[in-house]
């Protein structure tokens, strides 16, 4: 095992999802940004930053047309990966966001609290 490369990020680094071949994926920080991470071209990019909590989870549809961040604070964002603009946030204040996930679909996104409830959002009442 060897390190190909590294890179300083603006923060704990809470979650990342890369491609099929580990080449690019997004990576989230405590400082509530996500990053572009290009192991190929030794490149990490801000792209975007909406949070005012620490992101604690970061999930991205199968078909690559959404991203979700959950943070710390009990706000879901769900973001359009082809401009990175905001498509629906989700509220539960008080409420630290422990799990998203995102429908291979892109039809609906569910979350999970830390006090064990679950909430499913429906992404097409956006469409």
């Amino acid at each position: 095992w060897a390190l190909a490369w590294e890179v300083e990020l603006d923060g704990d680094m809470v979650a990342c999802v890369m491609d099929e071949a580990g080449e690019e994926g997004v990576a989230a920080t405590r400082a509530g940004t996500v990053w572009y991470v290009n192991l190929a071209e030794h490149s990490a990019v801000p792209l975007l930053s909406g949070h005012s909590a620490p992101i604690t989870k970061l999930a991205v549809g199968a078909a690559g047309g959404a991203l979700a961040t959950a943070s710390a604070d009990g706000v879901l964002h769900v973001w359009e990966t082809d401009s990175f603009t905001k498509m629906m946030q989700f509220e539960l204040p008080g409420y630290e966001c422990t799990a998203a996930a995102l429908a291979p679909s892109g039809a609906a996104c569910a979350v999970g609290y830390a006090d064990g409830s679950v909430g499913l959002n429906d992404l097409r009442a956006v469409a």
